[in-house]
């Protein structure tokens, strides 16, 4: 298994990151990811105090991998949906079906932190078009040969997000590389009204 440890830049605060080829995913430190969401002066004991108050009361927090077409959970459930690539891997009707569906699931004031990749990742534009922005079988880039890949710029994914009624909408880009290809990174943090 090979990893590849990071730090993303969203609001210029630092999300601890890393990637395993393995696998495919990338894994977000969750204190980092809790001062992000919560703007806590201090998110190690923030996040502390949280499981501890869970484990009192009998609640468990939970983390799950699942499609984001098939949330299988009440309206007006989740505090928080930390949303890490669902959405790309997808044509836009399906992008906006998913953030609709995390939207309901949220409850009012509830937050979304989501990444997508952006149009200045390497790769963008070659492959097969299927439809604007999305693409089949990239050429190159560190997505080279994945069935089906939409990318967005900022004011796009300001427009998916608040098109599902999302509202407060903050997009950062941060930009790296993986083994040599350029990667564009859009971050955004939204909320549901409340």
């Amino acid at each position: 298994m090979t990893q590849h440890n990071a730090i993303k830049l969203f609001e210029t605060k630092k999300i601890r990151t890393i990637w395993d080829d393995k696998e495919e995913k990338w894994y977000f430190s969750i204190v980092d990811v809790v001062a992000v969401l919560t703007d806590s002066p201090n998110p190690r004991k923030y996040w502390s105090v949280l499981k501890t108050r869970l484990k009192k009361e009998g609640l468990n927090a939970n983390v799950q991998v699942c499609d984001a077409a098939q949330l299988k959970y009440e309206y007006n459930f989740f505090d928080a949906i930390i949303d890490n690539f669902c959405s790309f891997n997808n044509t836009i009707d399906l992008v906006e079906y998913m953030y609709d569906e995390m939207y309901h699931i949220l409850k009012p004031g509830g937050k979304i932190l989501t990444a997508v990749f952006g149009k200045k990742t390497l790769g963008y534009g070659t492959g097969k078009e299927i439809e604007k922005d999305t693409f089949s079988n990239l050429e190159e880039g560190t997505l080279k040969g994945r069935t089906k890949i939409h990318f967005f710029d900022k004011q796009g994914l300001v427009e998916v997000l608040s098109k599902n009624k999302f509202v407060n909408i903050k997009v950062d880009s941060i930009f790296y590389t993986d083994n040599g290809n350029d990667i564009e990174l859009l971050i955004a943090k939204a909320e549901k009204n409340g």
